[in-house]
C-alpha cells in the first residue's frame, strides 16, 4: 500500500510544482511582489528540474515494466493534454 501511494504521488509533485512556479510569475507580473521574483525564480526552476529528474529516476526503478512506468509516470501530463485538446478544440463557446 505503501508503494501505490509512492506511485501517485511522483507523478504529482512535479504538477504541483509547476502550479506554482505559474502562481508565484502571475504575481510577478501583476505586481504583487517586487524584488524577490527574479533570483528565486530561477532558483525554483532549478528546482524543478531536479525535481523532474529524481521523479523519472524514481519510476525507472520501480518494479513495473518499462511501458507501465512511462504511462504511469506521465499520466498527469497525459490527463492534461486531453483535457486541453477536449476544451480548445471539441468545445465550442
Amino acid at each position: 500500500m505503501k508503494m501505490r501511494a509512492v506511485y501517485i504521488a511522483i507523478p504529482v509533485l512535479p504538477t504541483l510544482f509547476g502550479y506554482g512556479l505559474n502562481t508565484l510569475l502571475a504575481a510577478a507580473i501583476t505586481g504583487g511582489l517586487s524584488g524577490l521574483v527574479g533570483p528565486l525564480y530561477v532558483l525554483l526552476h532549478i528546482g524543478f528540474l531536479i525535481l523532474w529528474f529524481f521523479s523519472g529516476w524514481a519510476y525507472g526503478k520501480t518494479a513495473l515494466s518499462k511501458g507501465a512506468a512511462i504511462l504511469q509516470g506521465n499520466l498527469v501530463g497525459l490527463v492534461s493534454l486531453l483535457l486541453y485538446l477536449w476544451q480548445f478544440l471539441l468545445v465550442e463557446d
